[in-house]
């Protein structure tokens, strides 16, 4: 279990988790809704009059995780949960704007020792919110 920020006394672990996700902020204005708990994770969520995109960044472990929701379903019809997700980028191009997520695929009971595949996820916020994974082939 996590601690809450006021357990913790390594102030430079908070500050170097939540450093590399200021970059980004500002394209997740866009998100319809965004909650944070006390634990410092912060889901983001988009609603497309398709789909739902919550988007979990977990600030503190520097996991990340994403589901797709459909009208109907109470469980995610794609969930992807990226463990240790170091690398995030905000891309504006001629594909549009979107963050491009790298860390570790967690894949069914997957624990933090095991042999780990290098994979990620782009999350396009213009034109219009989409979900595209890869796996990362320099890995």
């Amino acid at each position: 279990m996590r601690q809450p920020l006021t357990a913790m006394t390594n102030n430079a672990d908070i500050i170097a988790a939540g450093k590399q996700r200021l970059a980004y902020l500002d394209i997740l204005d866009l998100a319809s809704a965004v909650e944070e708990d006390e634990f410092r994770t912060i889901t983001y969520t988009f609603t497309t009059p398709v789909a739902t995109i919550q988007l979990i960044d977990s600030t503190l472990d520097g996991d990340v995780a994403v589901s797709v929701f459909v009208t109907g379903q109470d469980t995610p019809i794609l969930h992807l949960e990226l463990i240790d997700c170091k690398n995030i980028s905000t891309v504006d191009d001629k594909r549009g704007k979107y963050l491009e997520f790298l860390g570790q695929l967690k894949i069914g009971e997957y624990s933090r020792g095991s042999s780990r595949k290098e994979a990620g996820f782009r999350l396009y916020l213009e034109p219009f919110v989409r979900l595209e994974p890869y796996f990362n082939s320099g890995a």
